[in-house]
Protein backbone atom coordinates (compact mmCIF):
# COMPACT_ATOMS: atom_id res chain seq x y z
CA UNK A 1 0.00 0.00 0.00
CA UNK A 2 1.33 3.58 -0.66
CA UNK A 3 2.35 5.75 2.15
CA UNK A 4 0.00 8.37 0.89
CA UNK A 5 -3.41 8.16 0.01
CA UNK A 6 -5.85 10.57 -2.00
CA UNK A 7 -8.62 10.72 0.19
CA UNK A 8 -12.32 12.79 0.62
CA UNK A 9 -13.37 13.98 4.03
CA UNK A 10 -16.88 14.32 4.83
CA UNK A 11 -17.49 15.84 8.35
CA UNK A 12 -18.64 18.99 10.23
CA UNK A 13 -17.82 19.42 13.96
CA UNK A 14 -15.42 19.08 16.22
CA UNK A 15 -15.78 14.91 16.50
CA UNK A 16 -14.30 14.95 12.32
CA UNK A 17 -12.30 18.29 13.20
CA UNK A 18 -10.25 15.96 14.90
CA UNK A 19 -10.24 13.24 12.57
CA UNK A 20 -9.34 15.55 10.09
CA UNK A 21 -6.49 17.37 11.52
CA UNK A 22 -4.80 13.44 12.47
CA UNK A 23 -5.18 13.13 8.60
CA UNK A 24 -3.87 16.10 7.77
CA UNK A 25 -1.08 15.47 10.33
CA UNK A 26 -0.29 11.94 8.34
CA UNK A 27 0.37 13.49 5.00
CA UNK A 28 -2.24 11.87 3.13
CA UNK A 29 -3.48 13.82 -0.19
CA UNK A 30 -6.80 15.23 1.29
CA UNK A 31 -8.62 15.62 -2.38
CA UNK A 32 -11.72 17.52 -1.27
CA UNK A 33 -13.55 18.22 2.36
CA UNK A 34 -17.41 18.09 2.39
CA UNK A 35 -19.08 20.05 4.97
CA UNK A 36 -22.23 21.45 5.98
CA UNK A 37 -23.57 24.23 4.44
CA UNK A 38 -22.68 27.95 6.67
CA UNK A 39 -25.47 28.23 9.08
CA UNK A 40 -26.96 31.92 10.71
CA UNK A 41 -26.59 31.69 14.60
CA UNK A 42 -25.77 33.63 17.39
CA UNK A 43 -27.43 36.84 19.10
CA UNK A 44 -26.63 38.77 15.26
CA UNK A 45 -27.78 35.88 12.96
CA UNK A 46 -24.30 35.55 11.17
CA UNK A 47 -23.55 32.77 9.03
CA UNK A 48 -20.64 30.48 10.48
CA UNK A 49 -18.99 28.00 9.14
CA UNK A 50 -18.70 24.65 10.32
CA UNK A 51 -15.37 24.40 12.21
CA UNK A 52 -14.08 21.53 9.21
CA UNK A 53 -14.41 24.13 6.87
CA UNK A 54 -12.85 27.13 8.71
CA UNK A 55 -9.54 24.61 9.24
CA UNK A 56 -9.38 23.13 5.74
CA UNK A 57 -9.43 26.60 4.45
CA UNK A 58 -6.28 27.84 6.31
CA UNK A 59 -4.95 24.09 5.13
CA UNK A 60 -5.56 25.20 1.45
CA UNK A 61 -7.65 22.07 1.24
CA UNK A 62 -10.72 22.37 -1.83
CA UNK A 63 -13.80 23.11 0.59
CA UNK A 64 -17.44 21.59 -0.69
CA UNK A 65 -20.13 23.20 1.37
CA UNK A 66 -22.90 20.65 0.85
CA UNK A 67 -26.39 19.81 2.66
CA UNK A 68 -27.36 17.51 0.21
CA UNK A 69 -25.04 15.02 -0.79
CA UNK A 70 -27.47 13.25 -3.40
CA UNK A 71 -26.93 16.60 -5.43
CA UNK A 72 -25.46 15.91 -9.01
CA UNK A 73 -22.96 18.39 -9.04
CA UNK A 74 -21.26 17.37 -6.30
CA UNK A 75 -21.02 13.74 -7.69
CA UNK A 76 -19.72 15.21 -10.63
CA UNK A 77 -17.12 16.95 -8.61
CA UNK A 78 -15.87 14.24 -6.52
CA UNK A 79 -15.77 11.49 -9.96
CA UNK A 80 -13.16 13.67 -11.02
CA UNK A 81 -10.58 13.76 -8.03
CA UNK A 82 -9.24 9.97 -8.54
CA UNK A 83 -10.32 8.80 -4.85
CA UNK A 84 -8.38 5.68 -2.89
CA UNK A 85 -10.77 6.08 -0.04
CA UNK A 86 -13.27 7.91 1.44
CA UNK A 87 -14.03 9.23 5.22
CA UNK A 88 -16.98 10.34 6.90
CA UNK A 89 -17.16 11.39 10.38
CA UNK A 90 -20.29 13.58 12.16
CA UNK A 91 -21.56 14.66 8.92
CA UNK A 92 -25.35 14.23 9.86
CA UNK A 93 -26.52 12.90 6.39
CA UNK A 94 -26.59 9.46 4.55
CA UNK A 95 -23.96 8.97 1.32
CA UNK A 96 -26.11 7.95 -2.08
CA UNK A 97 -24.35 4.83 -3.75
CA UNK A 98 -23.00 7.08 -6.44
CA UNK A 99 -20.89 8.45 -4.42
CA UNK A 100 -19.97 5.45 -2.23
CA UNK A 101 -18.70 3.63 -4.92
CA UNK A 102 -16.55 6.57 -5.98
CA UNK A 103 -13.31 5.42 -4.17
CA UNK A 104 -11.63 2.51 -4.98
CA UNK A 105 -11.27 1.05 -1.69
CA UNK A 106 -14.78 2.31 -0.32
CA UNK A 107 -15.99 4.73 2.16
CA UNK A 108 -14.99 3.90 6.30
CA UNK A 109 -16.94 5.58 8.88
CA UNK A 110 -15.59 6.63 12.10
CA UNK A 111 -18.95 5.86 14.55
CA UNK A 112 -18.65 6.55 18.06
CA UNK A 113 -20.68 3.64 19.51
CA UNK A 114 -19.58 0.11 19.59
CA UNK A 115 -22.10 -1.13 17.02
CA UNK A 116 -24.63 -2.52 16.70
CA UNK A 117 -25.74 -0.41 19.60
CA UNK A 118 -26.53 3.13 19.12
CA UNK A 119 -26.54 3.40 15.76
CA UNK A 120 -27.83 7.17 14.47
CA UNK A 121 -27.32 10.54 15.16
CA UNK A 122 -26.33 11.14 18.97
CA UNK A 123 -24.61 7.84 19.85
CA UNK A 124 -22.24 9.63 22.59
CA UNK A 125 -25.27 11.07 24.31
CA UNK A 126 -27.56 8.21 24.39
CA UNK A 127 -24.76 6.18 25.73
CA UNK A 128 -24.50 8.45 28.85
CA UNK A 129 -28.10 8.98 29.35
CA UNK A 130 -28.96 5.44 29.69
CA UNK A 131 -26.17 4.97 32.13
CA UNK A 132 -23.91 2.64 29.63
CA UNK A 133 -20.62 1.65 31.22
CA UNK A 134 -18.71 1.33 28.25
CA UNK A 135 -18.52 2.71 24.54
CA UNK A 136 -16.59 2.56 22.13
CA UNK A 137 -15.33 3.54 18.46
CA UNK A 138 -16.29 1.33 15.03
CA UNK A 139 -14.64 1.86 12.31
CA UNK A 140 -17.06 0.75 9.64
CA UNK A 141 -17.24 0.38 5.89
CA UNK A 142 -20.35 2.75 4.72
CA UNK A 143 -23.45 1.18 3.09
CA UNK A 144 -26.66 3.72 2.03
CA UNK A 145 -28.10 1.72 4.96
CA UNK A 146 -27.36 3.31 8.17
CA UNK A 147 -25.08 2.38 10.54
CA UNK A 148 -25.59 -0.70 9.18
CA UNK A 149 -21.96 -2.12 7.32
CA UNK A 150 -19.61 -4.35 8.04
CA UNK A 151 -17.00 -2.95 10.85
CA UNK A 152 -13.16 -2.99 10.40
CA UNK A 153 -11.80 -2.23 13.86
CA UNK A 154 -13.89 -1.85 17.43
CA UNK A 155 -12.04 -0.68 20.58
CA UNK A 156 -13.71 0.06 23.69
CA UNK A 157 -13.55 2.69 26.01
CA UNK A 158 -14.96 3.16 29.40
CA UNK A 159 -17.71 5.97 30.39
CA UNK A 160 -17.08 7.28 33.96
CA UNK A 161 -19.10 8.22 36.40
CA UNK A 162 -18.11 11.87 36.13
CA UNK A 163 -18.12 11.96 32.67
CA UNK A 164 -20.35 14.49 30.48
CA UNK A 165 -20.74 14.18 26.34
CA UNK A 166 -18.01 16.72 26.31
CA UNK A 167 -15.84 15.32 27.90
CA UNK A 168 -16.29 11.83 26.42
CA UNK A 169 -16.93 13.08 22.74
CA UNK A 170 -13.32 14.24 23.26
CA UNK A 171 -12.02 10.91 24.57
CA UNK A 172 -13.98 9.40 21.62
CA UNK A 173 -12.46 11.82 18.70
CA UNK A 174 -9.19 11.07 19.40
CA UNK A 175 -9.65 7.05 19.92
CA UNK A 176 -11.22 7.51 16.34
CA UNK A 177 -8.86 9.65 14.89
CA UNK A 178 -5.84 7.26 15.82
CA UNK A 179 -7.77 3.86 14.74
CA UNK A 180 -8.53 5.43 11.43
CA UNK A 181 -4.79 6.45 10.69
CA UNK A 182 -4.14 2.29 12.21
CA UNK A 183 -7.14 0.98 9.70
CA UNK A 184 -5.84 2.94 6.41
CA UNK A 185 -2.57 1.35 6.81
CA UNK A 186 -3.70 -2.21 7.28
CA UNK A 187 -6.47 -0.86 4.76
CA UNK A 188 -5.58 -4.30 2.21
CA UNK A 189 -5.29 -6.72 5.34
CA UNK A 190 -8.12 -5.91 7.69
CA UNK A 191 -11.08 -8.74 7.37
CA UNK A 192 -14.55 -6.60 7.63
CA UNK A 193 -16.97 -8.22 10.21
CA UNK A 194 -20.37 -8.50 9.27
CA UNK A 195 -22.50 -6.71 12.24
CA UNK A 196 -24.54 -9.47 14.29
CA UNK A 197 -28.18 -9.19 14.46
CA UNK A 198 -29.17 -8.67 18.02
CA UNK A 199 -27.92 -6.01 20.25
CA UNK A 200 -28.93 -3.27 18.50
CA UNK A 201 -30.55 0.35 19.62
CA UNK A 202 -31.36 3.31 17.70
CA UNK A 203 -29.33 7.12 18.78
CA UNK A 204 -32.19 9.17 17.55
CA UNK A 205 -31.33 13.49 17.40
CA UNK A 206 -31.56 14.93 20.62
CA UNK A 207 -35.24 16.48 21.21
CA UNK A 208 -35.81 20.03 22.60
CA UNK A 209 -37.94 18.44 25.07
CA UNK A 210 -35.87 15.80 26.20
CA UNK A 211 -33.60 18.71 27.38
CA UNK A 212 -36.27 19.26 30.17
CA UNK A 213 -35.42 17.66 33.87
CA UNK A 214 -38.05 15.57 35.16
CA UNK A 215 -37.54 15.73 38.92
CA UNK A 216 -39.69 12.84 39.34
CA UNK A 217 -37.30 10.76 38.19
CA UNK A 218 -34.82 8.81 39.94
CA UNK A 219 -31.66 10.89 41.27
CA UNK A 220 -29.51 8.62 38.95
CA UNK A 221 -31.17 9.00 35.51
CA UNK A 222 -31.42 13.30 35.97
CA UNK A 223 -27.38 13.07 36.46
CA UNK A 224 -27.45 10.39 33.51
CA UNK A 225 -29.71 13.33 31.82
CA UNK A 226 -27.19 16.25 32.95
CA UNK A 227 -23.92 14.77 31.94
CA UNK A 228 -25.27 13.52 28.58
CA UNK A 229 -26.41 16.61 27.48
CA UNK A 230 -23.57 18.91 28.87
CA UNK A 231 -22.53 21.26 27.57
CA UNK A 232 -24.56 21.15 25.25
CA UNK A 233 -27.65 21.78 24.60
CA UNK A 234 -27.60 21.40 28.45
CA UNK A 235 -30.08 19.79 30.57
CA UNK A 236 -32.62 22.87 32.06
CA UNK A 237 -35.25 23.48 34.41
CA UNK A 238 -37.40 26.98 35.58
CA UNK A 239 -37.11 28.27 39.14
CA UNK A 240 -39.06 31.63 39.11
CA UNK A 241 -39.78 31.91 35.67
CA UNK A 242 -36.27 31.60 34.84
CA UNK A 243 -34.36 28.93 32.71
CA UNK A 244 -31.55 27.49 34.38
CA UNK A 245 -29.30 25.35 32.37
CA UNK A 246 -27.49 22.36 34.61
CA UNK A 247 -24.55 21.33 33.67
CA UNK A 248 -22.89 19.52 36.29
CA UNK A 249 -24.66 17.11 39.17
CA UNK A 250 -23.43 14.77 42.00
CA UNK A 251 -25.43 12.00 43.80
CA UNK A 252 -25.96 12.27 47.11
CA UNK A 253 -28.71 11.27 49.91
CA UNK A 254 -31.67 13.08 50.54
CA UNK A 255 -35.40 13.07 50.59
CA UNK A 256 -38.21 15.26 49.76
CA UNK A 257 -40.97 16.27 47.02
CA UNK A 258 -39.07 15.97 44.03
CA UNK A 259 -37.30 19.18 42.47
CA UNK A 260 -37.23 20.98 46.01
CA UNK A 261 -34.00 22.29 47.49
CA UNK A 262 -33.00 20.50 50.42
CA UNK A 263 -30.29 23.01 51.52
CA UNK A 264 -29.68 26.38 50.77
CA UNK A 265 -26.52 24.78 48.68
CA UNK A 266 -28.53 23.32 45.66
CA UNK A 267 -29.06 20.08 46.84
CA UNK A 268 -32.23 18.43 45.20
CA UNK A 269 -34.98 15.76 46.11
CA UNK A 270 -35.57 13.85 43.19
CA UNK A 271 -37.58 10.65 43.25
CA UNK A 272 -35.44 8.17 45.21
CA UNK A 273 -31.91 10.47 46.72
CA UNK A 274 -30.87 13.77 45.43
CA UNK A 275 -28.47 15.42 43.13
CA UNK A 276 -26.37 18.36 43.95
CA UNK A 277 -26.24 21.27 41.25
CA UNK A 278 -22.30 22.26 41.32
CA UNK A 279 -22.48 23.93 37.68
CA UNK A 280 -25.33 25.78 35.97
CA UNK A 281 -25.98 28.50 33.34
CA UNK A 282 -29.07 31.52 33.45
CA UNK A 283 -30.20 32.20 29.98
CA UNK A 284 -27.51 35.03 28.54
CA UNK A 285 -24.60 34.31 30.87
CA UNK A 286 -21.82 32.35 31.60
CA UNK A 287 -21.64 28.92 32.97
CA UNK A 288 -20.41 28.97 36.52
CA UNK A 289 -19.97 27.06 39.64
CA UNK A 290 -22.97 26.63 42.05
CA UNK A 291 -21.16 28.83 44.71
CA UNK A 292 -20.74 31.90 42.48
CA UNK A 293 -24.56 31.37 40.91
CA UNK A 294 -25.97 31.52 44.43
CA UNK A 295 -24.38 34.59 45.18
CA UNK A 296 -26.43 36.49 42.42
CA UNK A 297 -29.08 34.39 42.46
CA UNK A 298 -29.91 33.06 45.94
CA UNK A 299 -32.05 29.55 46.29
CA UNK A 300 -33.27 28.84 50.03
CA UNK A 301 -34.08 25.33 51.40
CA UNK A 302 -37.65 24.56 50.82
CA UNK A 303 -37.69 26.37 47.16
CA UNK A 304 -39.20 24.25 44.16
CA UNK A 305 -38.28 24.03 40.77
CA UNK A 306 -41.59 25.58 39.07
CA UNK A 307 -44.10 22.72 38.33
CA UNK A 308 -45.72 23.10 34.42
Amino acid sequence: MPNSLRLVFFGSGPFALTALKGLVGANHHIMAVCTREARRAGRGQRRQHSEVAAYSEKQNINVLRCDHPNDSGLLMELAQLDLDVGILADYAHLLPDNILSLPAKGFLNIHPSLLPRWRGAAPIQRAIMAGDDITGISIMQMTSKLDSGPVLMRQEIPIRPSETFGSLMNKLAAQGSQMMLECLRQIDQLKPIKLPDTGSSYAKKIAKNEARIDWTKDANQVDYLVRGLSPSPGAWSHIRGTRIKILATQLEDGKGVSGTFLDDNLLVACKTHAVRILQLQRSGKSAMTAADFLRGFPIKAGEIFDQE
